[in-house]
């Protein structure tokens, strides 16, 4: 998909349809919101397009999922492929682990494949923010490690992460419906 985007084709809908998890209704409607979202035409999102997005710019935790989706882009600036790649996690379709996948790599600022103290932390303090002081979300680190990290090895797998979660809300938190 080149850096200017007007209107998509009709073989870009099939290839995104094959490599996704979206309906063709569901890339158009994630197509047009992109086209809103970039104010300058430039077939990419900037950061301050990114947090034009009042939802967005209010999620605690919006510096590491920008972090995230940045990950493999060249620039600075957000496509619409990897936009779209984002946004499939959370339709309906999307599978339990790959709703895990997503939040434990969102969570993992390293990109080293286990979450270790440091990082839970961040995650935890930008979600508390100033609501919970530091010493006692470092005790709550502390017991999430102790209580899920199986290999003793001081930080959490992907598979630690997924059974410590698996009792929550989190997936049905991460379905647009």
């Amino acid at each position: 998909m080149g850096s200017q985007l007007s209107q998509l084709r009709q073989d870009e809908i099939v290839e995104l349809k094959k490599n996704t998890l979206l309906s063709t209704e569901e890339i158009s409607t994630l197509y047009q919101r992109f086209k809103r979202l970039d104010r300058d035409n430039s077939g990419t999102l900037s950061m301050d397009e990114i947090f034009s997005i009042p939802e967005f710019a209010m999620n605690p935790l919006a510096k590491h999922i920008v972090t995230y989706m940045l990950r493999n882009e060249e620039t600075k600036e957000i496509s619409f492929y990897t936009f779209i790649k984002f946004m499939q996690t959370f339709s309906v379709y999307a599978s339990r682990e790959d709703k895990f996948r997503l939040a434990f790599d969102i969570y993992n600022m390293s990109n080293s494949g286990f979450l270790d103290e440091a990082e839970i932390f961040q995650v935890m303090k930008a979600m508390a923010g100033s609501k919970i002081e530091d010493a006692e979300i470092w005790r709550i680190v502390k017991q999430i490690i102790f209580e899920n990290d199986l290999d003793l090895d001081g930080a959490l797998s992907f598979e630690e992460f997924r059974n410590a979660l698996a009792f929550s809300d989190v997936v049905e938190r991460m379905s647009l419906r």
